[in-house]
This record gives structure tokens, sequence and C-alpha cells, in this order.
């Protein structure tokens, strides 16, 4: 009996080692945090950076700043209009941050929910159709960072959700559950900012706790782990970071 031997150049689905792709590999990660936590600073302080401004307060956040772009937002079209030509044409970005996920679901919804009858609550169905939507989004741009090396970011608002089982008070983003597990589930980091107690400075959480959820991948025997916590983060020193402990 004849073995076929597969090689990389006769695979359909070529591999390599891990060290040969991580540096082709752009980032991504969704950082949640309350308004004022510092989300679109985070975005802004990227390579070349694009900010998607969904939620409209880009503008007065980033007044005065000659090294971003911002794109304005008004609804789910507007989105799906500016993706689309991001992905299909060159453009001068390597960081795209939308900002935020939490308005993009608001917009879906409407989207998802034009021509109902005014004050009809969205159905189950509807609410999962507009997930869907949003994860698209997401999905894809988290796959253009792995093949294209541009970093991507999601900005979502956090809020406070209480355990009925536990009475404990837990911070999620704001989001419905379903996007949450597929945020979740598409990403490589969720990052947790806030501002520290009695002063300016920012905190980024990168794992969960028993009240936030986060999470940052990166290899468990590197020499040159990220904390599980930054001080005054930015974009730029986040992605040098883990390029440096994948090294």
């Amino acid at each position: 009996m004849t073995t076929t031997v597969i090689t990389p150049a006769t695979a359909t689905v070529p591999w390599k080692l891990p060290t040969e792709l991580q540096d082709k590999q752009g980032v991504n990660i969704a950082v949640m945090g309350y308004p004022g936590s510092g989300k679109t600073e985070f975005g802004a302080s990227g390579p070349k950076p694009l900010v998607v401004d969904i939620d409209g307060t880009a503008v007065r956040t980033l007044g005065g700043r000659t090294d971003v772009q911002i794109a304005p937002i008004k609804n789910w079209d507007d989105i799906d209009r500016l993706s689309t030509y991001l992905l299909s044409r060159p453009h001068p970005f390597q960081t795209i941050w939308w900002d935020s996920l939490t308005f993009a679901q608001t917009y879906a919804l409407k989207k998802i929910m034009v021509g109902s009858a005014p004050g009809v609550m969205p159905s189950q169905g509807q609410y999962g159709n507009a997930n869907e939507l949003v994860l698209d989004l997401v999905r894809t741009w988290c796959a253009q960072a792995r093949e294209r090396g541009v970093h991507v970011g999601f900005a979502v608002h956090a809020e406070e959700i209480k355990d009925e089982s536990t009475g404990q008070v837990l911070i999620r983003m704001a989001l419905t559950p379903g996007c949450i597990k597929g945020v979740n589930m598409a990403t490589d980091t969720i990052g947790y900012l806030a501002v520290a107690p009695n002063s300016d400075n920012r905190k980024m959480l990168l794992r969960s706790t028993g009240r936030v959820l986060a999470k940052h991948h990166q290899p468990k025997d590197s020499p040159k782990k990220l904390p599980p916590e930054l001080d005054s983060p930015t974009f730029s020193m986040f992605i040098d970071q883990t390029k440096t402990v994948t090294k």
C-alpha cells in the first residue's frame, strides 16, 4: 500500500510553526469599561488609528488630535458600508477601533426591527438576528487581524449585574448574553479598563476575578508573560508587549 505524505506545499490548508505566524498577526482585543475609563483614548493610541465613532463621542474625546482619523456612524448601514469599504480596498490604517459594540448592538436591533409597529418589543428571534449582525462584524475583523496584520479593537460599555443565586454584583459587558458569549469566543483578549481610586491613573485587568470577566491568550511557558494588570496602558504598549511575550 502506498502512503501519501502531505506536506505544507501540498496541503489544502498549509501549517506552520507558531513562531512563523506570530509576527504577521495583528492584535485583537475587546476593552470593557464604564464611561470615562479611557476606552476611546486607548483605541486611539494604536499605530495609525481609525476610530469608528459609533457612540458619537469620539470627536469630543479626541478633539485637537491630528494623528487620528474618525469615522462618524449614525446607523447600522453606516457600519456595514464602512466595514465593506475597508475590507475591499487598501487603506492607510494599522489600527481599527470600533467604539462601541454596545451602541452597535442598538443599531443592529433597529436595523432588524425596521417596519415593526411603534412600541412593539423585539422578539427573541429579532434579538438573535441582531446578535448575529454584531458578531459577524467581530468575527470578520478578528480574522482580519490574524490574516492581514491590522490591529483591531472593540470598546464595550460595562454594566453591573446582580447574580440572584449569590447576591454578588458582577461587572459584565453591556451586551446581550448571546453577544457576550460570541465576543468571548471570537477575541484573543478581553480587558477591563478602570480608573484607579483617588487618581487619574488607569489600569487594565487581563484575567477574570470573582466579579469581572476578562482574559488574555498567551503562551504558558513564555518567560515574559504580560502581567494580569497593566498600569496606564496604551494600545501601542499592549501591541509591543504582546509581540514581545510570544518570541
